[in-house]
C-alpha cells in the first residue's frame, strides 16, 4: 500500500511540472507593439503551443536584470520574461513610454 501511495504522489508531482500548459518552461517569443504584449509559447511545437496576449494598460509594473525583463500584472499573478538581448535599452524606454514604472528588486 505505501509503495502505490508512492508512485500515486510521484505521479501526481510529475504532472504538476511536466503540464502541457507550462509553455513557460519552454521556448517562447515576444512581441511588444504599441497596443499589447504577445507571446507565443513553443513556438516550434504547433501541437502545445500556446498564446497569450495582453494590453499595456493591463500592466503594473517590471524589473530590469541586465538585458532580461519582468512584466508583472499583479490582479492575475501574472510575470511575463523577455530576454531583449542588445536591445535591452530599447526595451527599457519602450516600457516607459508604455507609462510602466521601474521597480528594483530588493535584495
Amino acid at each position: 500500500m505505501v509503495k502505490d501511495n508512492r508512485k500515486d504522489t510521484i505521479k501526481s508531482i510529475n504532472k504538476r511540472h511536466i503540464s502541457k500548459d507550462l509553455g513557460v518552461l519552454g521556448e517562447h517569443k515576444a512581441l511588444l507593439s504599441d497596443d499589447e504584449l504577445h507571446v507565443t509559447y513553443l513556438p516550434n511545437d504547433p501541437r502545445r503551443q500556446r498564446n497569450m496576449t495582453n494590453k499595456w494598460d493591463e500592466f503594473d509594473y517590471y524589473n530590469r536584470d541586465e538585458d532580461h525583463f519582468f512584466i508583472y500584472i499583479v490582479k492575475s499573478d501574472l510575470t511575463y520574461h523577455i530576454k531583449a538581448g542588445e536591445k535591452a535599452d530599447d526595451v527599457d524606454q519602450f516600457l516607459k513610454r508604455k507609462g510602466l514604472n521601474k521597480k528594483q528588486q530588493k535584495d
